[in-house]
């Protein structure tokens, strides 16, 4: 894995090679003069962005540098003039501007760094980070570090590590807690030139070296490892390992102790323990117990770094604050407010059409909704020519949202795109998310939910891996034939965001048994493709969507008209029995309820009949799910009972006029086990305000304990919100599909649903 270094950087920190072993991370510059901090922000287009300020160290002089993207909530600095800014946690990416202001290339991680937490070397010139990364074609977990100069990522050391590793002043050594939300972290020390790895005997996490490179202060002796911060467990106590003795002191008195900071000759340490500041002397004895400095400390992340000895500046909780050791005297030196986002509001929508494709946008240029918009339309074309039936206009909304990054359809005709910044319209091989082929993976979706019956035992990852796999497909069809116009930046389209993916799955494909479900129907398929051909897998997948089959049915359906098309009976016979039969996922708390669980289950006579219930008749919430049915939990009581009808408190939306089509009603058995579908007009359920629907059926038998789920087959235009009684004392209802999953609601309420019982004859 390389990193294509950038010359101007590149000669920027090798000129730093030959400086002192004084260069230090922190907001504090090397010569304890300036602090930096950077305030986030944002612009009227919702782009997220920080401000970068210097200051002396008592907060005098202060001065803005100039902006840089994104939230920048960790500062070092590369000898006293150059500034990194970087964010505390999952980014692999920092910036880096000197003290006049000008920007600087940033320092940026290949692709296929999935980073937790990252530190830049002293020197400038290695990056190391905690998380995993590929290597050898296998994503691998550890501490790894990565050369600027030359681009190489090296594997340090194999393990799960969610804490921070620090680098010595001189920048040739790591020390790293191993440990991964536990009580336990074997201190590591690393030399990273020739990796070998010191195994110190002692325990610490949350390291910091001394100026002088002789001591390690973290966080040791811990009780239990409760909670974290930052990885770190905050029941432990203050430890300062003597590298050259091996031994490790555990300073009484400090209990609690967090995120080590050496001041600047070494002499003392400060840490915080239980919302209060310490100081302690580098032999390990106490200079001043934790105190209170008069303001919140931080619970989350936060900085720490010393002006020479003197004091302790801390960055944290929207606001820098210099805490001044002999006057024990806290003073904030900047603060600010959590920026909000700006409100989207319709006219900020712009919309561009196509004959077949309306893409309405906001908050990003004109040249991307064309290119979405192009993207979409020629990939409704390769979907037709391969034999699938499409809607015949996409709509695509799409905005950038600060709150999430999410591609969605409705499984008809709209989909739906959210970025948290225009940095994401970026090539994906530099930002991750693969936006071309996400608009061919949803119309994947499109192409085969619009055909079946219902997704109802659709197996596990088949869904996706489909999509996965056709938009693969697509997109690299779709690169081919608008060329370099597809998209404002150019890039190799196919082999980043197409074909190359799956080639590349294929060649480090794995056991079917260890490859997670989305991964092994994805390459199922792909190796249908590879067997039998494109047009034939297309054939035969469009063939068996043309029978209109529910989920359950789509798969072995799919190899019948598969083994027709090739004319060979044993095709595919390989395909993995998890790709072909769903199996129910139970992700509830409590799988069989005993007696107590009903006890709140009411009896409501109906002339000779009766009706079952949880709810109290009033409407405090109200829900529509796509992709699973509201369900509920029922007990007979004593006689002999059939099934006839249903109560529902419940309002549908999208058009004026009812979708024809059915609504699906689910029995199951206590072991969820299908036992009957029942299907109901949707014109049961009219527009409007919320109110009863009542639905009379054919009398069906039911066990002592049933589930019963309705399924609307929602979508963002069409759909029936059901209302929800949230004051219930405990929840009988769930979120589930027969052969799919039961799932517990989010929260303790039920379904306003309610069944009729008539006696058997």
């Amino acid at each position: 894995m390389k990193l294509q270094p950038n010359a101007r950087l590149t000669t920027l920190l090798l000129t730093l090679a030959f400086m002192s072993a004084s260069l230090r991370a922190g907001m504090v510059s090397p010569d304890g003069t300036l602090v930096a901090y950077a305030v986030p922000a944002y612009d009227k287009d919702a782009n997220l962005y920080s401000e970068v300020f210097v200051s002396a160290g008592d907060g005098s002089s202060k001065r803005a540098l100039g902006t840089v993207p994104g939230r920048r909530d960790q500062i070092s600095w590369i000898g006293n003039d150059r500034i990194v800014l970087g964010e505390f946690a999952f980014a692999e990416r920092c910036a880096v501007l000197d003290t006049t202001g000008e920007r600087l290339p940033d320092v940026v991680l290949p692709s296929g760094c999935d980073v937790v937490y990252l530190a830049v070397s002293p020197d400038g010139q290695k990056v190391t980070f905690t998380g995993s990364c590929s290597v050898g074609g296998e994503q691998r977990h550890g501490l790894f570090v990565c050369d600027v100069d030359s681009g190489v990522v090296k594997l340090l050391i194999e393990k799960n590590i969610k804490s921070l590793a620090a680098w010595s002043p001189d920048s040739r050594t790591l020390a790293v807690g191993i440990g991964d939300y536990g009580k336990d972290y074997p201190l590591r020390i690393v030399d990273v030139a020739t990796g070998q790895v010191d195994d110190t005997g002692a325990f610490g996490v949350g390291a910091s070296w001394s100026p002088d490179g002789t001591l390690v202060a973290c966080t040791t002796d811990i009780r239990r490892g409760g909670s974290w911060i930052a990885g770190v467990p905050n029941d432990g106590k203050l430890g300062i390992y003597e590298v050259q003795t091996r031994a490790m002191r555990v300073v009484a008195g400090t209990d609690g102790a967090l995120r080590p900071a050496w001041s600047k000759s070494g002499n003392l340490v400060a840490y915080v323990a239980g919302g209060k500041i310490g100081i302690a002397n580098r032999d390990g004895s106490s200079k001043a117990l934790p105190q209170d400095i008069g303001r919140e400390l931080p619970k989350g992340p936060f900085q720490m770094a010393w002006v020479g000895d003197e004091a302790v500046c801390i960055l944290a909780n929207n606001q820098l604050v210099r805490f001044d050791v002999s006057l024990a005297k806290a003073v904030t030196l900047a603060e600010w407010k959590e920026p909000a986002v700006p409100e989207l509001k319709p006219e900020d929508f712009k919309t561009f059409e196509l004959p077949r494709v309306t893409v309405t946008y906001a908050r990003f240029d004109r040249k991307y909704a064309e290119a979405f918009g192009n993207i979409l339309a020629e990939a409704l074309n390769v979907y037709e020519s391969l034999g699938f039936k499409m809607p015949p206009k996409v709509n695509l909304e799409a905005c950038i949202d600060p709150q999430a990054t999410q591609l969605w359809t409705d499984g008809e005709s709209r989909l739906y795109l959210d970025l948290k910044s225009k940095e994401l319209l970026a090539p994906a091989y530099r930002t991750g998310v693969f936006n071309l082929y996400g608009m061919c993976h949803e119309l994947g979706h499109v192409a085969m939910y619009r055909s079946l019956e219902s997704n109802m035992g659709l197996p596990q990852g088949v869904a996706e891996g489909w999509a996965h796999y056709a938009g693969c497909i697509v997109i690299t069809e779709v690169a081919a034939k608008l060329g370099t116009s597809i998209w404002p930046e150019s890039y190799d389209v196919a082999e980043v965001e197409g074909i190359g993916r799956l080639v590349q799955a294929s060649a480090e494909a794995r056991s079917w048994e260890k490859m997670d479900e989305t991964s092994r129907a994805a390459l199922a398929f792909y190796r249908m493709e590879t067997e039998c051909g494109r047009d034939k897998l297309a054939a035969a997948m469009t063939a068996a969507l043309a029978e209109r089959p529910t989920g359950k049915e789509l798969l072995p359906l799919l190899l019948a008209k598969l083994r027709q098309a090739t004319a060979n009976p044993t095709a595919a016979n390989w395909v993995p029995e998890s790709v072909l039969v769903p199996r129910t996922e139970w992700k509830t708390k409590e799988r069989l309820p005993g007696d107590d669980f009903f006890a709140d289950q009411k009896v409501e006579p109906d002339g000779p009949g009766l009706w079952l219930y949880y709810d109290d008749g009033t409407m405090e919430d109200k829900q529509s799910i796509s992709g699973c049915a509201e369900t509920v939990l029922f007990r007979l009581p004593e006689g002999a009972w059939l099934l006839d009808g249903i109560k529902l408190y419940s309002a549908r939306y999208g058009e004026d006029e009812p979708p024809e089509e059915n609504v699906s009603l689910y029995l199951c058995d206590e072991s969820f086990e299908l036992l009957r579908e029942v299907k109901i007009a949707y014109s049961n359920f009219e527009k409007g305000d919320e109110k009863w629907h009542t639905v009379s059926f054919a009398p069906i038998p039911v066990p002592k304990t049933f589930y019963l789920g309705i399924d609307f087959h929602a979508t963002a235009t069409k759909g029936v919100y059901v209302a929800k009684d949230t004051s219930v004392r405990r929840s009988h209802s769930r979120l589930a599909m027969p052969y799919s999953y039961v799932d517990d609601m989010k929260g303790t309420a039920d379904w306003m649903l309610r069944v009729h019982l008539r006696p058997r004859p």
